[in-house]
């Protein structure tokens, strides 16, 4: 028989914990215990489309992982590099070099560094290596429910939407009931699956959570990594919910408790600092060597950082949706980007190329009169220096990224402000001191602070390792009372879901704000900012067309006067940029009204 799973099932006879997924068991008996889990395992198949495509992800991560960690680790420990680099002189001298030496040879302090590294990389490969054949375990359940429960292939898993896999689910429930409350249907899978990001996405919106850095000059600045999210996770989201799917009110009550949690993982940061940071530099090393080699202008191109994502994603939003949505805005981000050239900065970039250039088509020309040179000849002339064939290299990379950086005049042809209104189009974000304002500095500014080079972000991952215990220490404790006040009054109970984040419910009788087109007005406590919750119900609803809650008609009717206006009055109307809405959202109102319409005459 299949191992014990996490999808427990909840009956009288204590059936095997995989009998719904092979569809034993009798009669309504077929309740899934661990219903969150279950959910996210589906959805997880869906997204990575299909067994196949999970398994192989898994395995070759491991396999990339564990070729840096044997290939990072004999570079270090095995090859003797001070040789290598000091006495490889000529063809002659290169012949003697010692190119391999004894782990031993270096002094015990860095011996034992770099061994302790190696440890501790293995041990997290281990680690990972146990979870993914959990992992891998688990899809193969999910696999049969699929291909057997659902009637859905692993070859037809890639054509399908998730809301057509969310329909099958509550088909499945009405005969062999999944969950024993209440029927299935998207808007509560959903808010199983993000029952803890939505909480995330709630405190970003509401600057409940303090993520300002504690030093002099830089306390303006937040800072939101992927280091600092995994504590907050570990510090809040993931153990402020009991084995049914309640807030532990001893966790929200206990502040003090939560701080010490936040020390604790701060001490820990700070011990574990510089493994993280040989771990990242690795990383960022083997994988973008080759392209800082062969294409260093890609280096340039830009990607939003980890804050902005948080900022930009709605509640109830799956990840692949809030993908989908962000990645149709890059374009007209970097064309709004492209309109705020620094001429001085193109100037130089400019004579640096010509410069580069120059000494490029020199060499280009050298090496087709006398190849050797390329190889032979070194600047300057003696055996400290460099061959041809390094500088060529070198002028070449810096030739990359100076035409990168130069103003191309074509890209200067279009308006600030209607790009703008086509990025917040798609990131449903736009606070109020930037209306009237996107041809401006100052919101270019901002922004380019949330869209960022790749460096830069990179670069903010590695200061981020020493910033986090300081953040977390400082910071984030700091607001800890704000923080468990918040989801104690932003907490509701659903019926068969548990407790969830209250804007996640798209109450708009109760979070409601009439300037985003809510049918109430509620006080400015109990409202999200910038519209989000409305903007998250019109998405979701978008893509779950059947989904309603109490007041989302009314919500349509508003924001249609809104798209139905003419342009110009619909630019300039009382509704901020957020309502906008994609094609599929504008769509979903037109049939709204067409039914409503219908049922009138009717």
């Amino acid at each position: 028989s299949m191992h014990t799973s996490h999808f427990d099932i909840q009956n009288p006879n204590e059936l095997d914990s995989t009998a719904l997924l092979r569809g034993e068991g009798r009669g309504d008996w077929n309740a899934i215990k661990d219903l969150d889990l279950f959910c996210k395992r589906v959805y997880t198949y869906f997204e990575e489309k299909g067994f196949w495509c999970i398994v192989g992800s898994r395995v070759f991560t491991l396999a990339a992982l564990l070729f840096s960690i044997v290939f990072s680790s004999s570079l270090v420990i095995f090859v003797d590099w001070s040789s290598l680099l000091l006495d490889c002189r000529t063809d002659v001298s290169c012949l003697d070099v010692r190119t391999f030496k004894s782990p031993f040879d270096g002094s015990p302090l860095w011996t034992s560094t770099v061994l302790l590294s190696t440890t501790v990389l293995v041990v997290c490969w281990i680690w990972l290596l146990l979870k993914y054949l959990h992992e891998i375990w688990e899809s193969l359940e999910i696999k049969n429910f699929y291909n057997e429960k659902l009637q859905i292939s692993e070859s037809d898993i890639a054509t399908f939407e998730w809301s057509e896999i969310t329909s099958r689910l509550a088909v499945y429930q009405e005969t062999h009931t999944i969950c024993l409350t209440k029927t299935l249907n998207a808007h509560d899978i959903a808010n199983r699956i993000m029952r803890r990001d939505n909480y995330l996405i709630a405190l970003l919106n509401r600057s409940v959570i303090d993520l300002s850095i504690p030093l002099p000059g830089l306390k303006r600045y937040k800072l939101l990594t992927k280091t600092l999210e995994w504590n907050i996770r570990f510090a809040l989201l993931e153990p402020m919910f009991d084995e049914k799917n309640k807030l532990k009110r001893d966790f929200i009550n206990n502040v003090s408790g939560f701080k010490n949690r936040l020390f604790l993982l701060a001490i820990g940061n700070f011990i574990l600092s510089p493994f993280i940071l040989i771990g990242l530099l690795n990383y960022f090393f083997l994988r973008y060597a080759e392209q800082l080699r062969n294409r260093p202008e890609s280096l340039t191109t830009r990607q939003y950082t980890s804050f902005a994502l948080w900022k930009f994603r709605e509640f109830n939003e799956l990840p692949h949706v809030f993908e989908q949505r962000i990645t149709r805005s890059f374009v007209h981000a970097d064309m709004y980007i492209e309109q705020f050239p620094s001429l001085f900065l193109s100037m130089i970039a400019r004579f640096i190329s010509f410069v580069a250039s120059s000494f490029v088509a020199v060499i280009i020309a050298i090496s087709f009169l006398n190849e050797d040179i390329l190889l032979h000849y070194k600047i300057p002339n003696n055996d400290d220096g460099k061959n041809l064939l390094w500088y060529l290299a070198l002028f070449t990379i810096i030739l990359s990224v100076m035409r990168s950086l130069i103003i191309d005049k074509r890209t200067q042809i279009y308006d600030r402000k209607e790009l703008m209104e086509l990025v917040v189009k798609q990131t449903h974000y736009c606070p109020e001191h930037w209306k009237g304002k996107y041809h401006t500095f100052e919101v270019f500014s901002i922004f380019g602070s949330m869209y960022r080079i790749k460096p830069l972000i990179f670069l903010e991952e590695l200061i981020s390792i020493f910033l986090t215990p300081l953040i977390l220490y400082f910071s984030i404790s700091k607001s800890a009372d704000k923080i468990m006040e918040f989801i104690r009054n932003f907490t509701d109970e659903v019926e068969g879901v548990g407790d969830v984040c209250s804007f996640a419910t798209f109450d708009l009788t109760h979070h409601g704000d009439t300037k985003y087109g809510a049918p109430t007005n509620c006080h400015e406590s109990k409202q999200s900012r910038f519209g989000k919750l409305e903007m998250s119900y019109l998405s979701f609803k978008a893509q779950h067309p059947h989904v309603s809650v109490p007041g989302g008609n009314q919500l349509l009717l508003n924001i249609s006067k809104t798209v139905h206006s003419p342009p110009s009055l619909h630019l300039h109307s009382q509704h901020p940029p957020q309502m906008q809405l994609p094609l599929s959202s504008v769509n979903l109102i037109n049939t709204n009204i067409e039914s409503n319409n219908n049922n009138n005459n009717n």
